[in-house]
């Protein structure tokens, strides 16, 4: 798991950071290079298919909500683990925010 909470969207080597690991994460929290004060993100490769099933469930409150909602089972049930991790709507908007001016902060922080 890669450690990425002041990595957003910088290289080493020529390579993303947060692409290292099998997971990595990023911190939103207001010390962090991209801020909405608080939370994060867990980062997946689409081919870790087991790890994106798995961090599904977990937000799903432990359930496999997403199957039912594509039709896939007739109803959810619990299957681990699992708690809620959304930001609130405000969080977001913030997030989005600092997201749109990502590219302008990264160069500044380089610089």
């Amino acid at each position: 798991i890669e450690d990425n909470a002041q990595g957003f969207l910088s290289e080493h080597n020529g390579k993303k950071l947060g692409t290292y690991g099998d997971l990595a994460t990023v911190s939103f929290h207001n010390t962090k290079n991209i801020s909405c004060g608080e939370g994060g993100a867990l980062l997946i490769p689409q081919n870790k298919k087991k790890l994106i099933k798995k961090a599904k469930v977990i937000r799903e409150k432990g359930t496999n909500r997403e199957q039912f909602i594509r039709g896939e089972v007739d109803k959810y049930t619990w299957q681990n683990l699992g708690s809620s991790f959304l930001p609130s709507e405000l969080n977001a908007a913030v997030l989005l925010a600092n997201l749109e001016e990502a590219k302008i902060k990264t160069k500044k922080r380089n610089k």
